[in-house]
């Protein structure tokens, strides 16, 4: 297992150093002890903190606010270090020296990164000074990844103000500790909820804070194990949030609201509008993980923004107390050291940074003075590797060092402090060091009234009635018992059954002259396109999820593109080559390469905004109080709105490069111009995307979404598939008829004709078969229609036939026809006219010259026979010059391929 892991470390360096995170590594700062004995023996711990922030930085803090934070653990940490080199109790033969170590890279983010924090794990645990323990700053999900990491390695890592519920986690994190508490409020809150006999709450946390996403979860969690009904659990983003989580909670009516977030931030902006909309109220209990205090609150008592705050339920580890002697000693011995060097201390007191970096690293050092003694053994070999299996958390669970927050310093089985938990409500003076809790959660996670009562918003002490549970609005879910979700499976089964039978259709008939137009190629990737688009009408079914919204979005928009940039392509090939001024050949290589390069740029940008919002962007289920019920849709948070303004620009890009292809290639020759089609389902587009931008949400929203989806997808198959399928099982029928009256109307006698023909004879080229006589087997042998092409004529024709010497007879009489047929036989072509019942046959020789002639509303169809002998004629005449020039197009398209 270490080696596998090992493996993903050295996968996660080489990615940062693709970073450019580089040697982390601040220096090796050795240590003296003015005891001699403390000098036989060396070991090294490291500080991991954000050194690129304040060392070596003059005036750091002037530069970055933070930085005084950062700077007050080093010092803190660096001074525990220095305390125990100067005790000759703890570790009495052995000097601590310091490894610094930066682990946040500002050119990169607000921390490492999941690489970075490989490489700086690496670094540490593999340097040359042996490092026996780490004391860490780490931030959210990086917490998680570093305490990984060094319990992988066996590494024990310390956290002064970690307090993310997961990291008590012993399982994946045993060799992390903590000595500051864990934002694990479920026990306490739903003790309390208990002893109030409060039954109904709602739930709202920072969705951008994963301590307070944790802190809710355990919440809930806890809440669920006492049947406690959730009435509802929302989450915000933005301050763009509040209007619709707020409304929701007066909608069920709730009267205790548990708020999961931290101090200084949007919290407070939560409560004010929560005070406007009359949720601050002596009915309404407030229960926060953190006081929610304005943003630029300065700690002034007298701020009279924090009157709202008054009442509001807080739980708090019960640290020691300021007036405990043993805190007094070590803050005067902070003091004395703040005196002489004051940018380096910063302050002159104990707070929650220093005090982190000063209890941390004295209890890991008073730890491995506990398993020395235990094991009689001395700091190297506990240095070389012999006792790492020792380090675990609870290796430091009572030392006996007596700490400032704890007094002595104790963790309980989750490596966590163990304190228990005061209760307090706030008052009018904000500071909570000075309000006086009115119950505690004992260690033992019993309740524990106290002398004090609650003082809630409106000065009563009696918690409110949590209210009548009947006012649960209902939630609406679309799935297949609604008839939304039934209106969407049944569009989703047509489109299924269209798209399939047009794929099936284009493929199978991709030979057909009135098919082959489609160009199968495109025409199947289109309409895969349109079945992804399809695909997506799925997820609105069931309860929205983050992966559902996704989900929809890829299916959808890869699906549009696949279904659109096929028909660009086709249509701009087919205006590049019949507008080309050169040979065709010379240009054909550029043209399919630009194609492609269009293609492919297209999708590519495509796909990469879509991982990017999938990565950096939001997109979260979201509940709506609409018409007295909730309905939960996808939504798009502030930070995702610069991805969906991409996505629409990009689309609608492509839809007006449909109308631009549309334009261009409107003079192509009929048998490929498609410029019509492109025209109508760009307007589709337009319609259907400017409608699904436009809905409100609501109860039907889902299926109205579905139907745009639905015309769109559909809009390839009925727009160019249908046309040329009708005109293919048009020419069914009409050349089914034809072909059987000519099988009975050809006699003996023209059987011999027909034989002298194929035998190389001299036979005139043409010959009108009468309908008579016996069949024979060669027009038997007649091929099925699926070898013939039929070409709307609707025209009137004379046939004029050789005589002698190249006289032609003109005594033929004008017959009115609707179709000409041009059939196959024998890698052969015959040419079909069927005026009345009778059928006229006529061979087209290899050797024939055929040439079309253009003369008003008049198209003359010229054979030239065999052995010198001119052949037969054929002279059409229309109604219009439009007619008879799209009669000689299609013709010509035919004969000449």
């Amino acid at each position: 297992m270490l080696s596998f892991f090992m493996l993903v470390l050295c996968v996660l360096s080489s990615l940062a150093v693709a970073q450019h995170y580089i040697d982390p590594v601040v220096g090796f700062f050795p240590q003296e002890s003015p005891i001699p004995l403390k000098q036989q023996n060396n070991i090294t711990i490291a500080f991991m903190l954000p050194y690129q922030t304040f060392w070596n930085i003059p005036n750091a803090t002037d530069h970055n606010p933070d930085a005084t934070w950062y700077m007050q653990m080093d010092a803190a940490a660096e001074l525990a270090v220095i305390r125990i080199n100067s005790d000759p109790e703890i570790l009495p033969k052995t000097t601590v020296n310091i490894l610094r170590v930066n682990n946040w890279d500002h050119s990169i983010g607000s921390d490492m990164g999941l690489g970075g924090m490989a490489v700086v794990a690496m670094e540490t645990v593999f340097d040359s000074h042996n490092v026996l323990g780490v004391y860490a700053k780490t931030v959210d999900s990086i917490s998680l990844v570093a305490a990984g990491i060094f319990s992988q390695l066996q590494m024990p890592m310390c956290g002064g103000d970690q307090n993310l519920p997961t990291l008590s986690d012993k399982q994946n994190y045993p060799y992390f500790y903590r000595v500051t508490f864990s934002a694990k409020w479920g026990s306490p809150f739903n003790l309390l909820l208990k002893q109030w006999n409060v039954k109904r709450v709602a739930m709202v946390y920072d969705g951008t804070d994963k301590e307070s996403i944790g802190g809710c979860l355990d919440i809930r969690n806890a809440l669920f194990s006492s049947n406690v009904i959730v009435l509802d659990y929302r989450y915000y983003m933005h301050e763009s949030d509040f209007d619709a989580i707020l409304e929701e909670f007066k909608a069920v009516d709730a009267r205790y609201i548990i708020l999961c977030a931290q101090s200084w931030s949007n919290s407070y902006n939560l409560l004010e509008r929560a005070n406007q909309t009359g949720l601050v109220s002596p009915n309404h209990v407030w229960l926060a993980t953190n006081p929610p205090i304005p943003e630029d609150y300065d700690g002034s008592p007298e701020d009279p923004r924090l009157e709202i705050l008054s009442g509001i339920v807080i739980p708090l580890p019960d640290f020691s107390p300021t007036t405990e002697p043993n805190y007094i000693a070590l803050e005067q011995f902070w003091k004395t050291q703040y005196e002489k060097n004051e940018y380096k201390y910063q302050v002159p007191g104990w707070n929650w940074a220093n005090t982190g970096g000063f209890d941390c690293v004295s209890t890991m050092l008073h730890g491995f003075h506990q398993i020395l003694l235990k094991q009689n053994s001395s700091s190297g070999t506990l240095g070389g590797g012999k006792l790492q299996s020792l380090l675990r958390h609870d290796a430091f669970s009572s030392t006996g060092y007596r700490g400032i927050a704890l007094n002595p310093m104790r963790l309980d089985s989750n490596g966590d402090a163990l304190a228990s938990t005061a209760i307090i409500t706030i008052s009018s003076v904000y500071w909570i060091s000075q309000q006086v809790p009115f119950a505690y959660i004992g260690e033992e996670g019993d309740y524990i009234p106290y002398k004090a009562l609650p003082m809630f918003y409106g000065g009563g002490s009696v918690p409110p009635d949590d209210g009548p549970p009947s006012s649960h609005a209902a939630i609406i879910i679309i799935d297949l018992k609604t008839p939304q979700g039934q209106a969407i499976i049944v569009l989703a089964m047509v489109g299924y059954a269209v798209c399939l039978l047009s794929t099936v259709f284009v493929f199978k008939c991709r030979k057909n002259a009135a098919v082959k137009p489609l160009n199968v190629g495109h025409m199947t990737v289109s309409l895969l396109g349109s079945i992804a688009m399809i695909t997506s009408m799925i997820f609105y079914l069931e309860r929205a999820t983050s992966f559902r919204c996704y989900s929809r979005s890829w299916t959808l928009y890869i699906g549009f593109n696949l279904m659109v940039i096929p028909l660009i392509c086709k249509n701009w090939f087919m205006w590049k080559i019949f507008s080309a001024k050169s040979a065709i050949k010379r240009i054909l290589k550029r043209i399919t390469l630009q194609l492609h390069a269009f293609t492919a740029g297209i999708l590519l940008i495509q796909a990469g905004v879509l991982t990017a919002w999938s990565i950096k962007g939001d997109y979260r289920p979201k509940q709506y109080y609409v018409n007295g019920i909730f309905v939960i849709e996808c939504t798009i948070n502030q930070r995702s709105q610069l991805f969906n303004k991409v996505i629409l620009a990009l689309n609608l890009t492509i839809v007006l490069f449909l109308f631009v292809v549309a334009i261009l290639s409107k003079n192509v020759t009929p048998k490929y111009n498609e410029s019509s089609p492109l025209i109508t389902l760009g307007l589709i587009c337009v319609i259907t995307i400017t409608l699904s931008v436009n809905f409100p949400v609501t109860e039907i929203m889902p299926l109205q979404k579905c139907i745009c989806i639905w015309m769109t997808a559909i809009a390839p198959p009925f727009l160019f598939v249908l046309p040329k399928a009708m005109e293919y099982f048009g020419e069914r029928s009409l050349l089914s008829p034809l072909i059987m009256s000519s099988r009975s109307g050809i006699t003996s006698k023209s059987l011999q004709a027909l034989k002298k023909r194929e035998t190389g004879g001299s036979s005139s080229s043409g010959y009108a078969l009468p309908n008579n006589g016996e069949p024979s087997k060669i027009a038997k042998k007649v091929p099925t229609s699926s070898f013939c092409t039929a070409i709307n004529a609707r025209a009137s024709y004379k046939i004029y036939r050789p005589l002698f010497n190249g006289i032609l007879n003109t005594e033929s009489e004008w017959k009115a026809i609707q179709t000409v047929v041009i059939c196959r036989f024998h890698q052969r072509r015959w040419l079909l006219l069927r005026p009345n019942l009778q059928v006229e046959c006529f061979v087209l020789m290899e050797t024939s010259k055929l040439q079309v002639k253009n003369s008003g509303n008049q198209v003359f169809f010229i054979a030239s026979g065999v052995e010198g002998l001119q052949g037969y004629s054929i002279q059409f005449e229309f109604e219009t010059d439009q007619l008879a020039n799209s009669f000689k197009t299609n013709l010509s398209d035919i004969l000449y391929t």
